[in-house]
């Protein structure tokens, strides 16, 4: 995909981290405190598309939430740029987050539950503009009826309820509550995972023309690598709240320098009769953040795994060029498969 803004970065997040509570006992005392985020640093181009995937439990949507300043981080610093200045997300006031917050918009997994059932469509898409614009009466609902317009949404049925809609009209009635205030930056928490696959391409359909039309920046979150790979320009894969692999999405699904990723891939379905057997998947249970191996987080699943993964952990390192990294000790030295080797039952 084109990205004619890449050597514009519009947000930057260092060395981010996030830590939550174990609490226990009947006075909820605080036992210990765990990393669900650590160490995560990247930097977003404006008008690309970051993937950011890894199984569930390793801190995508805590990331996420991050970003969107909908937690604040115990950790690190998160930058948005534009306007000719910057600013540190994590030290803002109230009153410059909530003009800030207009910049960055979510759009939730769950097309049902992220609305509320009992206001009608045009009180939830209408509800940002009002409170941050006072736009009111014929005004707004002109306004609601333009962005229902640009989802694919009749304006007419504005007011209507949440349950009289479908999932993925419900999605569309999501996107446009996001859409509402006129961010730079969408991020989109597994925004079709709940639809049915012929809703799911037309969600991700309508996502790529917004983002053409209205020089929006993305960060899409998923499981799914097919969806990834066909949105985005760039994935960060995280595994135990870590980043384990970044870089450009060819790069990184078709040699893949951490086995991590290799393990992603071979899980992925395939249309190749008989392809999955040809590879070994990992065994064992995803790493938990609370309780986090020593040294590499997945080497006890890892097959190409020595003694330096068990003691220590491993720095991001070049794969191939400067723009593909891997946090694994022997980055660039595995012979690991990939889409296109995956998708060819005699490699």
């Amino acid at each position: 995909m084109s990205n004619p803004g890449r050597d514009q970065p519009i947000l930057e997040a260092e060395n981010l981290t996030r830590a939550f509570d174990i609490r226990r006992g009947p006075l909820r005392r605080v036992v210990r405190s765990f990393n669900a985020v650590e160490d995560v640093s990247f930097s977003l181009a404006k008008g690309e598309t970051l993937g950011i995937v890894g199984e569930s439990g390793c801190g995508k949507s805590t990331f996420a939430k991050m970003l969107a300043t909908a937690i604040a981080p115990t950790g690190g610093h998160v930058r948005l740029h534009g306007g000719g200045r910057s600013l540190d997300l994590a030290q803002l006031d109230r009153a410059t987050l909530r003009q800030v917050r207009q910049r960055i918009q979510m759009v939730f997994q769950d097309p049902f539950s992220s609305l509320n059932p009992r206001m009608t469509v045009a009180d939830i898409v209408g509800e940002p503009i009002r409170i941050n614009r006072g736009t009111k009466g014929a005004a707004l609902r002109t306004e609601v009826g333009a962005l229902l317009d640009m989802v694919g949404l009749n304006p007419r049925l504005m007011d209507r309820y949440p349950h009289a809609f479908s999932g993925g009209q419900r999605q569309r009635v999501g996107l446009a509550r996001a859409l509402a205030l006129k961010p730079e930056i969408i991020i989109a928490d597994e925004p079709v995972s709940a639809l049915d696959v012929s809703v799911q391409a037309q969600i991700l359909n309508l996502l790529d023309r917004l983002k053409a039309e209205l020089d929006l920046t993305l960060i899409f979150i998923s499981h799914d690598l097919g969806v990834v790979e066909h949105i985005c320009d760039r994935v960060l894969v995280m595994y135990c709240g870590r980043v384990v692999e970044s870089g450009p999405i060819d790069a990184v699904f078709g040699t893949p320098g951490h086995p991590y990723v290799e393990t992603l891939m071979n899980a992925a379905p395939t249309l190749v009769p008989g392809t999955l057997a040809q590879h070994t998947l990992a065994p064992g249970e995803i790493a938990d953040p609370a309780n986090r191996p020593t040294g590499c987080s997945f080497h006890p699943r890892c097959r190409h795994a020595g003694p330096v993964c068990r003691s220590d952990h491993p720095a991001a390192r070049p794969v191939a060029g400067t723009s593909h990294l891997a946090a694994c000790h022997f980055a660039g030295e595995l012979a690991l498969a990939g889409v296109g080797s995956a998708a060819d039952p005699t490699s």
